[in-house]
């Protein structure tokens, strides 16, 4: 059977949004130096069941060697992501697909919510966000581009 296992100065929280009516998983890593600074970029990861462990490894890395500077990244993740990805990450119905088109809550979420509990928590430069998405959630980070290019300084998409 398989061990659990732990990421270095990671940590999970469950987060409840208003606006949806449930909660969510951060994952939240912080970089080796945290508290030495005063604020360090945040990197918001949409799928973070998916992504969270990949980009703290890739991260460290590209950090450790100078590429990118040290940050904070924050892995969201719905307990129900199956069926929840389909209802958030999309701007618009989708045929055949009853829970779908729920991007502008999800948004509406984020920036009310969840972006001002983490940074209200956390060491977060919020003039330095990111937002990183991929299939569906790649569709959700560029339709919040769109909706509001002040939200997030980068997308990685």
């Amino acid at each position: 059977m398989p061990q659990p296992f732990s990421i270095d100065r990671s940590e999970s929280r469950v987060f409840k949004s208003t606006i949806l009516d449930r909660d969510f998983n951060l994952f939240i890593h912080l970089p080796d130096d945290y508290g030495e600074k005063d604020s360090y970029p945040i990197l918001y990861a949409l799928d973070g069941h998916v992504t969270f462990q990949v980009l703290t490894t890739i991260c460290g890395c590209l950090a450790a060697d100078g590429f990118i500077p040290k940050i904070i990244i924050v892995g969201i993740s719905s307990f129900d992501y199956a069926r929840m990805r389909m209802k958030d990450f999309t701007p618009t119905p989708v045929t055949n697909r009853p829970e779908s088109g729920g991007a502008a809550d999800f948004l509406s979420s984020l920036k009310q919510e969840l972006i001002p509990f983490v940074e209200s928590n956390y060491k977060a430069d919020i003039q330095n966000r990111v937002l990183l998405g991929h299939s569906l959630s790649g569709l959700f980070c560029l339709y919040s581009l769109f909706q509001d290019v002040t939200l997030f300084n980068r997308y990685i998409s």
